[in-house]
């Protein structure tokens, strides 16, 4: 999930404009921090799926007037943005050693800021794995200490207690405590 979603977040007065896939406006960030999408964007609907297996309704024309509605208000602008993601089945053709760090691409999503143009860009990343769910073993390996952890910690407290049950109450050679 890691290439699940691409932010913006408005640092000043400014509106802030990302285009879709066709050049046209998809969605923008306004300086109160509202943000909204445009609902006649094709990529409205097509980034509702990580493979943009989706049927366009009618109202989807990237040659149409905005048609701008409500988003959030967070002042954060966060959205699926297909050119950031791989688009295939399985390991990227670049990731001949699943286990290495690997560029798989660099994008550019297009802006506009206060109508100027801009754009973000970006590196698509393998981080690298060493099993074959995805998980990196070093994950397993902090869990798997972290558990072990417990399980002694766990162990030394029912020691300890167990030892307490079996002292006489008036013995006086035990903790003070």
């Amino acid at each position: 999930g890691g290439d699940d979603a691409v932010q913006i977040r408005n640092p000043g007065h400014h509106t802030i404009v990302v285009m879709g896939y066709d050049g046209e406006p998809y969605a923008r960030l306004l300086p109160d921090g509202r943000a909204q999408r445009n609902a006649r964007s094709p990529a409205t609907y097509l980034n509702e799926d990580r493979y943009a297996d989706v049927a366009l309704p009618a109202a989807a024309d990237a040659e149409a007037a905005p048609e701008w509605r409500p988003f959030t208000s967070t002042g954060l602008l966060e959205w699926h943005d297909h050119r950031a993601h791989w688009m295939g089945s399985g390991t990227p053709p670049q990731v001949t050693d699943p286990a290495a760090r690997t560029t798989v691409f660099d994008y550019r999503i297009p802006i506009s800021v206060d109508g100027r143009p801009a754009r973000i860009e970006g590196t698509l990343v393998w981080v690298g794995r060493g099993d074959d769910d995805g998980q990196p073993v070093a994950v397993y390996a902090a869990v798997a200490a972290g558990g072990a952890a417990l399980i002694a910690l766990a162990a030394v407290g029912v020691r300890r207690l167990r030892r307490r049950g079996d002292r006489d109450p008036g013995d006086p050679g035990g903790e003070a405590w």
